[in-house]
């Protein structure tokens, strides 16, 4: 590449001046010197016109339509689109061998179902001695058949209600704890982890698809969100009281993948509103709560109670799967409190500690409950016997309106 004759440096520039029919190969400092920065309209980078034509034909002055479709096409690049490819090929791949080892387990799984079953029956073949009734059913010559069945059947309901009887309660009960000492595939994990990467891979097609065609007005559906916490409906069920349909949602934090620690929760939550926190306890309890209130970490050691003046925020425990709510109550207090020493803090009725794995609720401080102080046995019941909570993993999602 040529030198700038004034800046004795590398000319990486085109600047167009079409309205003088003239352009001036420039250098970086060149842009800087004569304040060219504000016109990048006019400036064609030398590396990427290399690649993409479109650098330099779209700065021209053609016709409106081709030129608009021009510069919108120039944020498609060749490079990541490769790279891109790359990286979903390994992750498919990753996603190929998950498939394929549960393909293997599962094979594993019912031929040992196969094999316990056919050993089950043929210890109670053995026990009840079944061949005399196989005899029986084969032997053409038997005279007067029926009878000898019939007798065969008292004989055998004799000896299964008499001595017999043990042999096969033993060897049921060993059957049945063969099959539930069966290891089976576990497809929980393995169905979340998937179809959050199926999802992510449809909106970066859908992403690619309108990067490459910026035109195309067709109105792509994205996949649904996915809790990792809850079950569909039941976060249908919260989204359903905070939001419309047309709003996105987003998880901007997950215990499992950035840790359980209140650094990771303040990095991910500070400055954001609209915020969805799901937490569940190691008794496998599932409650949280939502808040339009923004969080803030402060930067000094004091404590500040934010108000919803919306009256939307709320706390939830699952009972089983029934969702149990808590609405804000309709007076002057903090729907959230927040403090530079600990994490969330719905109003003192939901605390969630420093480490994030230990807290406690005590309802109807600030949100509304039916649960009176002479019945703080509800309450029990529905946290699994405790109102100390001893968390194992946190999810939190952002309703962008």
């Amino acid at each position: 590449m040529d030198q700038c004759k004034i800046h004795n440096c590398e000319i990486t520039r085109i600047y167009l001046q079409l309205e003088s029919q003239t352009v001036k190969l420039v250098c970086e400092e060149c842009i800087e010197d004569q304040g060219l920065g504000t016109k990048l309209d006019k400036l064609v980078l030398l590396q990427k016109v290399k690649k993409q034509a479109e650098e330099l034909i779209s700065k021209t002055n053609i016709d409106n339509s081709i030129k608009s479709f021009l510069s919108k096409i120039l944020k498609a690049t060749g490079d990541d689109i490769k790279i891109t490819k790359r990286r979903w090929n390994d992750r498919l791949q990753n996603m190929k061998l998950m498939i394929d080892k549960l393909i293997n387990e599962t094979e594993s799984y019912f031929d040992q179902l196969k094999l316990e079953l056919d050993n089950f029956r043929k210890g109670l073949v053995n026990i009840v001695n079944f061949s005399k009734f196989d005899q029986l059913i084969k032997d053409d010559q038997q005279f007067d058949k029926e009878t000898q069945i019939i007798n065969y059947i008292k004989e055998l309901e004799n000896e299964v209600n008499d001595q017999k009887k043990t042999d096969i309660l033993n060897l049921i009960k060993d059957y049945k704890d063969k099959i539930a000492n069966t290891k089976i595939p576990q497809i929980s994990d393995r169905l979340n982890s998937i179809t959050q990467e199926m999802n992510e891979y449809q909106k970066i097609v859908n992403d690619y698809s309108k990067l490459c065609n910026p035109d195309n007005t067709l109105n792509i559906p994205y996949p649904p969100f996915i809790s990792k916490i809850l079950s569909s409906q039941n976060l249908q069920k919260l989204l359903s009281r905070i939001s419309n349909q047309n709003n996105k949602i987003q998880q901007i934090y997950y215990a499992q993948q950035l840790g359980i620690n209140v650094d990771s929760f303040w990095n991910s939550v500070n400055n954001k509103s609209n915020l969805l926190m799901i937490f569940r306890s190691k008794n496998k309890i599932i409650f949280g709560g939502y808040t339009p209130c923004q969080w803030r970490k402060l930067q000094i050691q004091m404590q500040q109670g934010i108000n919803d003046e919306t009256y939307t925020s709320f706390l939830f425990i699952q009972n089983g799967e029934e969702l149990k709510f808590f609405p804000i109550k309709r007076e002057i207090k903090p729907a959230i409190i927040l403090s530079s020493q600990s994490g969330p803090n719905f109003g003192n009725d939901l605390i969630i500690n420093s480490d994030l794995q230990t807290g406690q609720i005590n309802l109807g401080n600030t949100y509304q409950s039916d649960i009176l102080p002479v019945q703080q046995q509800q309450l029990l019941l529905l946290l699994g016997g405790q109102n100390q909570l001893n968390i194992n993993d946190c999810e939190i999602i952002q309703i962008v309106h």
